[in-house]
């Protein structure tokens, strides 16, 4: 999938018959094996919009226009509900880092259109009338600056923490949260501007 030799979407598809789980129940997706879960979290981060050829591209002008595919936006809500999950769960803390480093890395892999970030409906929104806090793009957006105020708080408890693993690995770990969280803020910051 990486290396674009396979589609996203296919590989979503299989990988939820071979597992033999809905990649839309979470509980069922956080029991899967430590290993597993954190390739499959690390895969959900690979998707691409896919390209839509105008049916005649030469006499309407119209250029190929980019979707976000069901199985791209399963993804994305995937990796969403898993971050909520864990905040719910008693895991240790390191296990948690591991996984919780893997969901940031792979939401940083998107873009606003695939994380389901309308630029027009974020301008009209000022932030303070709750009346179009229910829109899906609204609460997609206040999820996502949750997530990353939880990143940034996770990751100076795990600094703080030293009843973890080695000091290394977690220090590691920490710096990579924080490194997504990072560019997770950028992306959201852009959306602020506005």
């Amino acid at each position: 999938v990486v290396n674009e030799e396979l589609e996203f979407d296919l590989v979503i598809r299989v990988l939820e018959k071979r597992l033999g789980v809905d990649l839309c129940d979470t509980p069922t997706i956080m029991k899967l094996d430590s290993l597993i879960l954190e390739g499959l979290l690390m895969l959900l981060g690979t998707g691409r919009l896919e390209e839509i050829d105008g049916e005649s591209e030469s006499e309407e002008g119209t250029d190929n226009v980019p979707i976000v595919s069901p199985e791209l936006s399963k993804a994305v809500s995937l990796l969403l509900d898993c971050h909520h999950y864990l905040q719910n769960v008693d895991k240790d803390i390191y296990s948690n880092a591991v996984i919780r480093r893997r969901i940031y890395a792979s939401l940083t892999e998107y873009t606003p259109q695939i994380l389901g970030l309308d630029p027009d409906i974020m301008r009209d929104w000022d932030g303070l009338n709750d009346s179009k806090d229910t829109l899906p793009e609204i609460t997609r957006f206040l999820a996502l600056k949750s997530i990353s105020v939880h990143g940034l708080d996770f990751a100076a408890q795990l600094l703080k923490s030293h009843d973890v693993g080695t000091c290394s690995n977690t220090k590691d770990v920490a710096k990579d949260i924080l490194h997504s969280v990072s560019k997770l803020f950028r992306t959201l910051l852009l959306f602020e501007d506005e």
